[in-house]
């Protein structure tokens, strides 16, 4: 019998980075935005300033971090999961240190460290179930050689590549409404609503 995986995105899927946002605005001066998504859709997108972005990324996932909070229901999400027999694993993309000019800190310890004090350990191997790749494509070829069942990521764009494995149960992890969404992705404000999707109970 085929097991059971299940893959999470790692920023802004199990990880939220609200509290982060709003302090890294605070610091430095800035609107106030209360999500990673909407900062990025202002500095990067609006303003076209990708280096501004860039630097913003760099104190997010690091001193950011401090800030940052597991997304809620995720524990309950993994005991369910562990109970229904899935395996669990996560898959990121996330470079092993930010760019020199922004110190050339180290990302992937940092945030295994954080995971760990936040994640109960007795669902899931945390240090060898969690992947860190260094680029889109890499990650999605991760989901392929791990054969994932699901997958959940709070990027449509990962979803819809066109080199995502066909097999795999794609969720988009949003509290918006998103339009044009392929009919292959389900759309879901929460772990919650997965749950319900895939009929599991405690």
């Amino acid at each position: 019998m085929k097991k059971k995986r299940f893959g999470f995105d790692l920023d802004n899927t199990l990880i939220n980075y609200s509290q982060s946002t709003i302090e890294f605005c605070k610091i430095n001066g800035l609107q106030t935005y209360e999500t990673l998504k909407d900062l990025r859709n202002k500095i990067k997108f609006e303003m076209a300033d990708d280096e501004s972005w860039q630097s913003a990324q760099a104190w997010i996932y690091t001193e950011g971090l401090n800030y940052a909070d597991l997304t809620d229901g995720t524990n309950d999400f993994f005991k369910l999961l562990s109970k229904h027999g899935f395996e669990i694993s996560i898959i990121s993309h996330k470079t092993s240190h930010t760019q020199i000019k922004y110190g050339n800190q180290e990302l992937h310890l940092r945030t295994i460290e954080w995971l760990s004090s936040r994640i109960a350990s007795k669902y899931f191997g945390l240090k060898e179930n969690t992947y860190f790749e260094p680029t889109k494509i890499s990650k999605i070829e991760r989901i392929r050689d791990l054969n994932i069942s699901y997958f959940v990521d709070d990027l449509k764009e990962i979803l819809e590549d066109k080199s995502f494995p066909k097999l795999t149960r794609k969720y988009l992890l949003s509290t918006e409404k998103i339009e044009n969404l392929s009919k292959e992705i389900k759309s879901v404000p929460d772990f919650k609503a997965i749950s319900t999707d895939l009929n599991l109970h405690i």
